[in-house]
């Protein structure tokens, strides 16, 4: 979902917006995090302030993205502060190869550790977990459209499943 803008004010607010309640208590949330005003965090979400690149990253720690997306978020928050028109057309051509990367499943979805129990629960939830991991040798299935169609799943089902992976 980060890959497919350019915006990260929009990110987070669309992540917000599909928590449960549409993430009423969010805001309050990450700015206890980062120990900021709810004010600061409501006026940089929602207005034109912008994250310090400390604030940024603390911020993917808390929506708990996979290095290549805080790696994508850094950026973002970069070139939506840059003013400079060469800087801009930088970041954005770093955005862009960060986002062919993003259709890299091996590259989105590297991470390898033991499950936890709750994990656990969750893999065998649901059937798919199980196929999409074994699927994923497959020399053919390289991005998360590819997962999908497959599959004949959502996208976001894919990618929930594949980041989960």
């Amino acid at each position: 979902m980060i890959f497919m803008t350019l915006c990260y004010k929009e990110f987070i607010n669309q992540y917000f917006d599909s928590l449960p309640k549409n993430g009423r208590g969010q805001y309050k949330k990450l700015s206890e995090y980062l120990s900021i005003s709810t004010v600061i965090v409501s006026q940089t979400l929602k207005g034109d302030r912008e994250f310090t690149s400390e604030n940024a990253f603390k911020t993917t720690k808390f929506l708990k993205l996979n290095p290549l997306e805080t790696k994508y978020f850094l950026k973002l928050v970069e070139y939506k502060k840059s003013s400079h028109h060469e800087l801009k057309n930088f970041f954005l051509e770093e955005l862009k190869h960060l986002q062919k990367e993003s259709k890299k499943v091996k590259s989105s979805y590297s991470n390898t550790e033991e499950l936890k129990d709750e994990d656990k629960f969750q893999f065998y939830s649901d059937r798919y977990y199980s196929s999409i991991r074994m699927a994923s040798s497959l020399p053919h299935l390289k991005s998360v459209q590819d997962f999908a169609k497959f599959f004949n799943l959502a996208e976001d089902k894919a990618e929930k499943i594949l980041s989960f992976l």
